[in-house]
């Protein structure tokens, strides 16, 4: 007897378990991978800036970003200053991000852009997936 209430009680407790699991499976974003216009690739030195744009569609819509990328130091290589969205000539949407290499490799090297993970505006949860983009770098 003393078994089969603790089988019960586990039983209800596993019960418990799955449906506090269920929502949050629910949520996860419907991820999309962004369009990206990407500055040159090389020749990057200390103090450069340069700027990463990102398509602010998702087949064929205009999205728009929860918030835009904060001002901050991002891994040993960059600085992310300043966010904005542009059009284009033809009224497309881009997210400007601006970058600036703060720390050089002692030797021509290459680094990354990091990956950037855009969450946006909808009724289900969306997102932009930006992937890393890789830089030569030198003194």
């Amino acid at each position: 007897m003393r078994g089969a209430a603790a089988l019960r009680g586990l039983l209800a407790a596993a019960s418990l378990l799955f449906l506090v699991q269920l929502p949050a499976q629910a949520v996860t974003d419907t991820q999309y991978d962004a369009r990206v216009l990407a500055p040159r690739g090389f020749g990057y030195v200390l103090g450069d800036l340069l700027v990463q744009r990102v398509l602010l569609e998702v087949e064929g819509r205009e999205v728009i970003p929860d918030a835009l990328a904060p001002h901050e130091r991002i891994g040993n290589w960059f600085e992310r200053h300043s966010t904005w969205i542009e059009r284009d000539a033809d009224g497309h949407p881009w997210l400007a991000i601006e970058y600036q290499l703060i720390n050089v490799p002692p030797a021509l090297s290459v680094v990354n852009l990091p990956a950037l993970h855009l969450a946006l505006k909808s009724e289900t949860p969306m997102a932009l997936r930006v992937a890393a983009m890789p830089l030569a770098s030198r003194i």
